[in-house]
């Protein structure tokens, strides 16, 4: 059974399938970017070409995906790397709210 993987405002939920309408995503300095973290620099990643392809669904407001062809590690520059297993996985981002206004969480 595959399961949910957080790491820090990340989180990696697997789902049946990603949607006809995802493209996918281009590497950026051998990296498949899932998050920038707006506060450091850092961001939560996957090494381009290890298994992982990132999609991206702009019919749904820019919503990603992963999809893992096997166990793929997220790693990220102040977390602990972890393991997403192989399936397919929507990229849910934290949120928080304040006086009714809705905003990501700063990494």
């Amino acid at each position: 059974m595959r399961k949910a993987v957080r790491q820090g405002d990340v989180l990696i939920w697997p789902v049946t399938a990603i949607p006809q309408e995802a493209v996918p995503v281009k590497a950026q300095n051998d990296r498949l970017i899932v998050a920038h973290g707006e506060a450091t620099g850092h961001h939560h990643s996957f090494p381009h070409m290890r298994g992982a392809v990132l999609f991206r669904d702009d019919s749904a407001g820019g919503r990603l995906y992963v999809q893992a062809e096997k166990s793929v590690v997220l790693e990220h520059q102040e977390h602990s790397t972890l393991t997403v297993s192989k399936g397919d996985n929507i990229v849910i981002r934290q949120r928080t709210m304040s006086t009714g206004l809705v905003q990501r969480v700063v990494d």
